[in-house]
């Protein structure tokens, strides 16, 4: 469910924040279409955490993505075959029309 999030989540940077100098608006790090909740640590199903995807590329990221129990992340497999800038913004407007369809605010 879109709407209920377990506390076991983090906020995973899509692109790594290492990378900010890659960025032509280094804004674009923290833009919400460039975080995702993520779990937060290793499960006992070999589901890797947040901590352990660290500063990988997101080819490595999305084929832990597309197992995630968080909805969000699992559509980052399922629509973004890769991941730059101009995706962070493209994301960034499909959240808020998720947030407008689901949320009362």
């Amino acid at each position: 469910d879109l709407c209920n999030t377990s506390m076991e989540y983090t906020n995973e940077h899509i692109i790594c924040q290492n990378k900010k100098n890659d960025l032509k608006n280094i804004k674009s790090l923290n833009n919400i279409g460039n975080i995702t909740l993520y779990e937060g640590k290793n499960s006992s199903n070999g589901h890797k955490g947040n901590s352990s995807l660290g500063i990988k590329p997101y080819d490595y990221k999305k084929i832990y993505y597309k197992d995630s129990s968080s909805k969000i992340t699992r559509m980052l497999y399922e629509n973004f075959p890769s991941f730059e800038e101009e995706q962070i913004y493209e994301r960034s407007k499909i959240i808020a029309e998720l947030l407008n369809k689901h949320t009362k605010f």
